[in-house]
């Protein structure tokens, strides 16, 4: 029994990923009992993972409260920004914190549990936990570059479950670089509103 041909590859625009069509309908594909007409599209990982990369993070404001030797609360509001026309679900994930000039071999400081978010344009996502300190030397270079410097740059990555549309729940990875304002430039800004 054949299940599926790939009958010609379809480039949906420049840059786009090539996506194989495969066509059920064709009369040399059969069952046995019936032939199946539906086009079946299987690039869809690919664009999944896309729409993920298109996407940015505004994060709108961070608390770092009630430190100990070993841990600090995080309470964090954020904008996940997509214009993906499918409206994807990103179920929760454990997500690494890191300074991006630790690239490739990021180092991270500490872990945050992302909670699962339905993108729809721009979706409000609220980070209010206790974070265990992965690397204190890495904590304590992020805390001079919040305490010291016009901006810093903050990376998140993890890898969690995507379900769009009809289509079956795929592994996706997270990847974001957002670029915060440190404390001492942040302060006239709040004194603004």
């Amino acid at each position: 029994m054949v299940v599926a041909v790939i009958d010609h590859l379809y480039y949906p625009g420049p840059g786009d990923y090539p996506t194989y069509v495969s066509d059920l309908s064709n009369p040399n594909v059969n069952d046995g009992a019936r032939s199946y007409h539906p086009r079946m599209l299987v690039g869809v990982p690919r664009r999944a993972q896309k729409n993920v990369n298109n996407s940015w993070l505004e994060i709108r404001s961070m608390e770092l409260t009630d430190p100990t030797p070993s841990s600090i609360h995080l309470r964090q509001e954020e904008i996940l920004h997509s214009d993906s026309e499918h409206h994807p679900r990103l179920d929760a994930f454990n997500a690494s914190l890191f300074l991006e000039d630790t690239l490739p071999d990021i180092k991270p400081f500490a872990y945050v549990n992302v909670p699962p978010v339905h993108s729809t344009g721009a979706a409000r996502i609220l980070i209010d936990q206790n974070l265990q300190i992965a690397d204190m030397r890495q904590f304590a270079r992020y805390t001079a570059l919040v305490l010291g410097s016009e901006q810093y740059r903050l990376g998140i990555r993890g890898r969690t479950g995507l379900k769009q549309g009809g289509f079956r729940k795929m592994t996706v990875d997270y990847n974001e670089v957002v670029t915060l304002k440190g404390i001492e430039y942040a302060i006239p800004d709040v004194l603004d509103r």
